[in-house]
């Protein structure tokens, strides 16, 4: 059944009226000849009243009041949480202009969120659903500020001194204890009329400590307010020092042990470069853990390295091909022990002192002693080898001193060509190759030795030592004590010590002396034969005999250095 529908139209004396009735509801339509005003109204008061003129003192003119009398062109009250609602009917973006006589600007709302515009087309500020808010583009985070210039200002306008704060950000967060804390901030400071700096503060048992500062120079400092140059990491005060001009880009300071740290995985460089416009690594410091080697030096080719000393002053070079040269003083190694060693790894030689003796020790290949890469004398094998065309030559420092001492005792079992030796009591041999094996072309040279005389089968017998030399085919024989018997001996003693080769060959020596007969002082000679025996002579008062009363030799004495010939 259709709804019937009822219009009933009123009009008033006082006032005129147009009431509009239906089954539900009363509206009614007027103007208000008092107030000169324009009402809608339904049954439970005026809704809506258009004002036209004065009244009460108060300007009406053209002003809207819903739900009140106007005081402003638009003014609205209602009990209601939604005061008023504009809405696009397809959805699109809607805009509310707000305009004067200077221009207008656009307050809208669409899919991206709350937008400012001054035009619809662009885009000033958003507030997306989420809450954040962005100026100049859609907000990634809380406050996403986009510009091509300054971005964001943050004016005191207070009249400050030096170092006072001139404008701050705190950042807050909650606790453990879900309590507000400042957690840090940055801070303008005013530094002189137009100068400033800029502190930053960490949050710290509640209140907010500085922890660095970039002055009025641009210079960074950490740990300070007053940073000696363009970085200044200040743990604590090294006393009353400032950093050198020359090197303040990076200064480090600490009240004990300062330091610098960089740090890598264990098979990667860790480097420190020196660079110019022409060379970007002129120089270089690196470490790499896995091969255990420090480098350091220069890397341009041709470059050299130097080590300084006190007042740096150059003192070690090392040139680009390696060299090393000590430039004002020796190259000494200050603790006792300690090698200056040649190649580590293969062990190729070392040279060292000990307090007592020095050594210059060629551990695995030949030594060999150098002038001008020219070698002169090689050490290998056992073996001492002057190079073809150098001269081995010696001089004694004193009188009493040998130029050149060899070794000296028993003769080697198999000389070669060429070889020196000595051999105890016997002398300085040679070997001489004449096409031949034996040894008998083993030359004696100059010899010289000591021979001990041996009175045969005495019992209790006083042996004496003769020295001999030989010189060309000469010996000659010097008799250095007496030697006696004091029991009953033979007439026939031996020489020891006396090569054979040295012993008369063709005729024998006499040796004039005295000897004692029994308790008798007699002229007495001794006979060297060539097999090397001596036979002991008397004089009887005629003639020189080797008989002797009771056969008792008492002693030999006053005997002279004499001479032979060897063929």
């Amino acid at each position: 059944m259709a709804t019937t529908t009822k219009v009933i139209v009123q009009i008033h004396e006082r006032t005129t009226y147009a009431q509009l009735t239906t089954d539900l509801q009363l509206r009614e339509l007027g103007y208000e000849s008092t107030n000169d005003s324009f009402n809608f109204n339904n049954n439970a008061g005026t809704n809506l009243t258009i004002w036209a003129k004065e009244s009460t003192g108060v300007t009406y003119d053209n002003n809207v009041g819903i739900g009140k009398v106007p005081t402003v062109a638009l003014d609205v009250e209602t009990t209601d949480t939604t005061v008023a609602r504009f809405k696009h009917s397809d959805g699109a973006t809607v805009w509310v202009e707000l305009e004067n006589n200077t221009g207008d600007y656009f307050m809208g709302y669409g899919a991206a969120g709350l937008l400012l515009s001054p035009d619809t087309s662009t885009v000033d500020l958003v507030i997306d659903s989420s809450g954040d808010v962005g100026i100049g583009a859609s907000p990634d985070t809380r406050l996403h500020i986009t510009d091509s210039g300054a971005v964001v200002t943050v004016e005191d306008s207070g009249t400050h001194s030096s170092g006072v704060n001139g404008g701050s950000i705190t950042f807050k967060g909650n606790d453990s204890g879900a309590a507000q804390r400042p957690l840090g901030g940055v801070s303008g400071l005013s530094k002189g009329s137009q100068n400033g700096q800029l502190a930053f503060y960490i949050g710290n048992s509640g209140a907010l400590t500085e922890k660095a500062r970039i002055d009025e120079d641009g210079n960074f400092g950490i740990g300070t307010t007053s940073p000696d140059g363009t970085l200044h990491v200040h743990t604590a005060t090294a006393g009353s020092v400032t950093a050198n001009a020359g090197a303040d880009e990076l200064v480090v300071e600490n009240s004990t042990h300062g330091g610098i740290s960089i740090l890598g995985p264990d098979a990667s460089e860790q480097n420190i470069y020196w660079g110019t416009p022409t060379d970007s690594v002129g120089a270089i410091a690196r470490w790499v853990h896995n091969d255990d080697i420090f480098r350091i030096g220069a890397a341009n080719t041709g470059a050299s390295t130097i080590l300084t000393s006190g007042a740096f002053v150059d003192a070690v070079t090392i040139d680009s091909t390696g060299k090393v040269d000590v430039e004002i003083d020796d190259l000494e190694v200050l603790t006792t022990g300690k090698k200056v060693i040649i190649n580590t790894t293969n062990g190729y030689g070392e040279f060292y002192g000990n307090g007592a003796s020095t050594t210059i020790n060629a551990t695995t290949d030949d030594l060999v002693l150098s002038i001008e890469d020219a070698a002169h004398l090689t050490i290998s094998s056992g073996e001492l080898e002057v190079a073809s065309g150098k001269i081995f030559k010696t001089a004694a420092s004193g009188t009493s001193q040998a130029g050149l001492n060899l070794p000296h005792g028993t003769a080697p079992s198999a000389p070669a060509d060429g070889d020196v030796w000595t051999v105890a009591n016997t002398g300085l041999f040679v070997r001489v190759d004449e096409g031949a094996s034996s040894a008998s072309y083993q030359m004696p040279l100059v010899t010289a030795g000591a021979a001990t005389v041996d009175l045969d089968q005495a019992a209790s017998a006083t042996d004496t030592t003769w020295y001999w030399t030989k010189s060309d085919d000469q010996v000659t024989v010097t008799p250095q004590a007496d030697f006696s018997a004091t029991a009953t001996a033979t007439t026939v003693f031996t020489l020891s010590g006396i090569p054979t080769n040295l012993r008369p060959t063709t005729v024998p020596v006499i040796l004039y002396c005295y000897v004692y007969n029994n308790a008798d002082k007699e002229p007495g000679k001794i006979k060297i034969n060539t097999d090397g025996t001596a036979t002991v002579y008397r004089w009887d008062g005629t003639d020189f005999v080797n008989t002797w009363t009771a056969s008792t030799l008492r002693g030999v004495f006053g005997m002279p250095a004499f001479t032979y010939k060897i063929l």
